[in-house]
């Protein structure tokens, strides 16, 4: 893999705690949706749900990995270069793999596209292209961007139509988003933009979390 993320050293608890707290949230919003594909039977709920359970495997994985390293400089202070990469690729590739698999299942979902074979298409195009780059982490956020931005245009046109302001919640959310994927090209280079990429997404998902309270009431 080309490089890792820079992660100041004093932020690294905080982002095991956020990569937590994203977890968590985005189970929440996919349980919730699988659930009102249970009592309507709408196939667009049941993805919705499996696309953010799929993000919400990526967060939990990514978590327990830093955790690991985390208590390994802990316990033994020096932790081998060798060590540290080995694991910090298998987080970034499983976490690559489920992250992207959640954001074209709904990127699927909002396109309205009912056909597997588009949604395979998409899922090994997108990840044989990860797998023949050395430049793993850019193409990944590239990717990532991308789909953020048909996902934004979705509920936007959403908005537009009916302004919803659920809709609106949700849109913004991901303009945060997507905000946040792109701050994390930049930490590649720099660690402050990791911060920066965190404290975005942690807004993100607090949106989401608010318009799922918000939906959740009113049923």
């Amino acid at each position: 893999m080309g490089n890792l993320y820079i992660i100041p050293d004093w932020f690294f608890g905080y982002t095991i705690i956020l990569g937590l707290i994203f977890g968590i949230i985005t189970l929440i919003v996919g349980v919730y949706a699988l659930k009102i594909y249970k009592l309507s039977a709408q196939k667009a709920s049941k993805n919705f749900g499996i696309g953010f359970i799929f993000i919400s495997i990526a967060y939990f994985i990514q978590t327990i990995l830093n955790l690991v390293l985390f208590s390994k400089l802990q316990i033994q202070k020096v932790i081998s270069l060798s060590t540290f990469n080995m694991w910090g690729n298998i987080g970034i590739y499983l976490y690559m793999l489920f992250f992207l698999a959640g954001l074209i299942t709904l990127v699927y979902v909002t396109l309205g596209v009912n056909n597997f074979r588009v949604y395979s298409l998409l899922f090994i195009l997108l990840m044989g292209s990860l797998i023949i780059t050395p430049f793993k982490l850019n193409i990944f956020h590239i990717f990532s961007s991308i789909l953020f931005v048909y996902i934004i245009i979705h509920y936007l046109i959403n908005y537009l139509r009916n302004k919803n302001y659920k809709n609106l919640i949700v849109f913004i959310a991901f303009i945060f988003l997507l905000l946040s994927n792109i701050q994390f090209i930049f930490s590649l280079k720099n660690g402050l933009y990791y911060v920066i990429g965190d404290i975005l997404s942690f807004v993100a998902y607090l949106l989401i979390l608010i318009n799922l309270i918000i939906v959740a009431r009113k049923k």
